[in-house]
This record gives structure tokens, sequence and C-alpha cells, in this order.
């Protein structure tokens, strides 16, 4: 995200009277707006039909618009989208460029996805009357986090934090199991000190700057960032992104959350919530505060990378010794997260572009495992790993969904999770840190554990009398059917598309790495 408009491509509002904006022009706002205004739509309905639709129209609506901007993004160095006419910094801007808009489309990517697993969340995990609501909220958690990767105020980073969060903490309160109200009440004690972290650090930073626009407090903390203020207000933001994204030790709230939430809940919100959390630690780490202040005057990265590293060996540990697949796969998000933020706290161009492609890929084989679960759980009675023994025999796309997500979680190569732990060991290796190298290696034997622990059971283990009348009774069906089961016909393709991707992005690797690659530039030898 560049200081200056002067070198980049900027859309201009209507109200400044030169010319109209065509509907492309409008894409950036549109995909936070549009969300929002359904969402309000759907409240007012009320129905159940309604809201099923609306929430996928709009869903795929947002992805289209943000595979768009991110096309546009490889032509142009930036966008931006003046709200109102007003020009940065006095008004609120949105501001894109290859690195939000590659977290933008995953965020598109996966809420159109899961809304093609809907039908079976309303048949299974949410009761008829709830539906509406529950669509709502899921439409202002797309909405609130597409706000947070594509704006360029650092206020408004807040407000659609929370935007994100109080619909998570809805939508996770939802699920049938009592223990989601503990789990969501834990994550709003958690999320809201992590949120008022955040608002205090960038209250300091407007108080040193008299600005909001996060382009323009870095040109104003230039000559001020030897103040204690400012190293306050680092301090606490990073805290609180910490907490959101859920970094070892604060990652406590993650593990219920994704275990008690409904399956398509936990689909979306492991898939996206921590990656655009993480995402924020590039923005402000290095577009805010710079790379030289954040890695050289306050050497964030003595904290970020022994962190990084209990996270990876703690959740990798947790991991192998739960019974429950939800929660295993929790715990390997906290080591997942640790590979990410130890990119980060290496700080070389290859580190973070490791970083940026696990980020990415770790959001597609996330999704496509709770996905599979959440087709495995509309016959089995729950998801401890006992209770799916013998579902990929039943059920084999299912499996094969488990499998390929799996092996990418391992990092196994050509799947997805291969190419950005790759990156991040030629970075160890390049900067001479061995130990670190043996212990990613090491953590990656434990994944192959943890991973086979559950495809054991779903193909080796045996098929119950219940889930053998269950499939009985789905072959004397429809499952291509709307209401059919396992799956419907667009849960089936958008399945079959994540089992690809995981596939693709392992083997075809090039473009990826090449634009993680020139986001590793800019973040760190670009002007800002």
């Amino acid at each position: 995200m560049a200081s200056s408009s002067t070198s980049s491509e900027v859309f201009q509002s209507v109200t400044t009277g030169q010319h109209d904006l065509t509907l492309f022009q409008q894409l950036p706002v549109l995909a936070i707006v549009v969300p929002l205004l359904f969402a309000a739509l759907i409240t007012i309905v009320h129905k159940r039909n309604f809201a099923l639709i609306i929430t996928q129209t709009v869903s795929f609506a947002v992805f289209i618009a943000s595979l768009l901007l991110f096309f546009e993004l490889q032509q142009k160095p930036e966008i931006i989208y003046y709200l109102g006419g007003w020009k940065s910094p006095y008004g609120i801007s949105l501001h894109l460029d290859l690195l939000n808009g590659f977290v933008g489309l995953l965020v598109g990517l996966i809420a159109a996805v899961s809304s093609t697993f809907l039908p079976q969340l309303l048949q299974k995990e949410i009761p008829y009357s709830k539906f509406p609501l529950f669509c709502t909220a899921f439409l202002l958690c797309l909405a609130g986090l597409m706000g947070i990767t594509y704006t360029g105020d650092a206020f408004n980073i807040f407000v659609f934090l929370e935007i994100t969060s109080l619909s998570s903490y809805a939508l996770i309160a939802m699920g049938r199991d009592r223990r989601a109200l503990t789990a969501s009440y834990q994550y709003l004690i958690m999320g809201t000190i992590g949120a008022t972290f955040i608002l205090i650090g960038i209250g300091f930073l407007y108080a040193m700057t008299g600005s909001l626009n996060i382009a323009d407090i870095h040109l104003r903390l230039a000559d001020k960032l030897d103040s204690n203020t400012v190293k306050t207000a680092f301090a606490f933001i990073t805290v609180g992104i910490a907490l959101k994204a859920a970094v070892f030790p604060l990652h406590l709230w993650l593990n219920n959350a994704y275990s008690f939430a409904p399956s398509v809940v936990s689909a979306f919100i492991a898939a996206t919530s921590t990656k655009v959390s993480v995402y924020l630690f590039f923005r402000f780490f290095f577009t805010l505060f710079g790379y030289e202040q954040s890695f050289g005057n306050i050497e964030l990265g003595w904290i970020l990378i022994p962190l990084s590293i209990l996270g990876i060996f703690f959740g990798t540990y947790k991991a192998l010794y739960v019974t429950d697949v939800k929660s295993l796969l929790a715990s390997s998000s906290v080591a997942q997260v640790g590979y990410m933020t130890l990119g980060i706290g290496l700080a070389t161009q290859t580190s973070l572009a490791g970083s940026v492609v696990h980020l990415f890929n770790h959001g597609l084989m996330k999704g496509l495992l709770f996905l599979s679960i959440a087709g495995f759980l509309i016959h089995a009675k729950g998801s401890l790993l006992t209770q799916l023994s013998g579902l990929g025999k039943i059920y084999p796309l299912l499996g094969v969904g488990m499998t390929v997500g799996g092996l990418s979680l391992i990092g196994v190569p050509l799947t997805a999770g291969f190419t950005g732990k790759l990156l991040l060991l030629q970075a160890t290796i390049n900067q001479g840190h061995y130990l670190i190298v043996a212990f990613i290696l090491l953590a990656s034997v434990g994944a192959l554990f943890y991973v086979w622990r559950f495809l054991q059971m779903i193909w080796f283990g045996e098929i119950n009398e219940a889930d053998q009348q269950a499939q009985q009774e789905w072959l004397r069906q429809d499952a291509f059917s709307w209401s059919g089961s396992p799956l419907n016909a667009f849960a089936l393709i958008s399945l079959i598309a994540l089992i690809i991707a995981n596939i693709a992005f392992g083997i075809f690797t090039t473009e990826t790495v090449f634009i993680a690659d020139q986001i590793a530039k800019a973040l760190i030898g670009a002007p800002l």
C-alpha cells in the first residue's frame, strides 16, 4: 500500500463531478456494502428460502468482485477508492494492493464455497426458525472480513473487526451443542480484549499524528518513531492482533470456537478469520510502522520467532492426542498460524513470500477439511474420530476431500501445503537457523501422525449398522437433488473445486510464488 496516489490507478468518486463511475470501478466498495445491505434485508423479510438464495448469491457476487479486483491489481500497483469524494487523508478510502487483493480473493472464495453447504446445515444443525438470522450473521461476517482487508483507514479496521467479531459470536452460539454458548462467550471475552488493545494503539497513533489513514500515518511517524507513545501503540497493536490471529499463547479461544460451532461456520471462520488477522500483521508492521521500525529499532522478530516455534510445537503436540476431529484441526491451526508468523518474524523476502503463500493455501486446505467434515456430519452423530469410523467407504468423495486436505496439511509435495513450508525452510536455511529447520521438519512428522489418525479411521474403521442404514437410504435418493443427502449438486461441485485447488496450487506453483515474491518485495523494499 503506497503512501501516494501519483503512480496508482485511482477510482474517483461520483461526487467529484468529473465523471461517473462504472460498475467495475465500484467493486471495492460494493464487495463490502452489498453484504451489509442484504444482511439487513434478510432480517426484514425473514423467510428461509429467501435468506438461503440471497446469501448464496451475494457470496458468489463478492467472490467474483474479489477475483476481478485481483486480476486488475496484477496490472496496476494499487487501487484507491475515495468514499464520498473526500481525498485521503481527510476522508475514508479503500486502498487495495496485491497483498490485500490476494487475501480478499481467499475470503471471497471460501465464502462462496461455504454458502453452497448451507442447505445441509439447515437440515442438520440450525433450526428453521433461526436460519434467516444465521444468514444475516454470515453476510455481516463476510462484509466485516472484506472491510478489514480492503480499508485504508486504521480506525475502520477496528470497526470492521467488531462487525466480524460480533457476527462470529452469534454464528458460533447457534451450534446445537450447549458448549457452543460457552465457546462463543469465551471468544467474546478474548476478542473484545484484542479489539480493545488494537483501538488503544490506534488512539495513541492518532494522538501523535492527527490522522487515521494508514499511508498518511506512516509518513507522519517518520520523525516520531523513537517516541514512547509510538512504541506503546506498537505494543498494544501487536498484542491485539496476536490475540485475534490466535498466536500462541493467545490462542485459547480458538479450539472451542472451531469445535462447537456449526460445521459450515467452522469451515468459514477457520479458513478466513485468522488469515485476515495475520494479514493485519503485514499491514501494520510493514505498511504503517515500516520495516525498519518493526524489525530494526524494535526487533519484533525476537518476539515472533520464539512464539511461533512454541505455537507450532503446542498445536502439533495437542493434535496428536485429541479425539475429536474438529478439535484436532483447530489445534493444527495454532501450529499453522505459527508457520505464518515465523515467516513474518524472519522478515526476509523469501520468508515473507512463504508466509503469504502459506496463508492463502492454508485457507484452501482448512476450508476443504472442515467442509468435508460438514458432509460427514449430515449422518454422523458427532465429530469424534470413532463416530466417523468407515465413513470414507460410504461417502468416498468426502473421504477424498479429507485425504487431500490432510496431505496438504502435512505439506506433502504436489499439494498446496508444500510450497509455503518449502519457502520457509529455504528462508531459515539462508539465515543459518538450522535448529528451526530441524524443528519444522519434526513438526511435519508430527502432522503426519495426527493426519494418519483421522484418515485411518475414516477409511479403515468399521462401519456401524446405523451408518450402513444411512448409506442405503441415501442410495434410494437422488444424491444431486437440492435436499438430497449427503451433498446437493452445488456443494458437490464446490467440494470438487477445493480438492482440485489443493492439488493445482501444489503442482502449478510458479504464478503463486511470483505473486507472493512481488508482495514480499513491496513490503520490505518498495517505497511506502
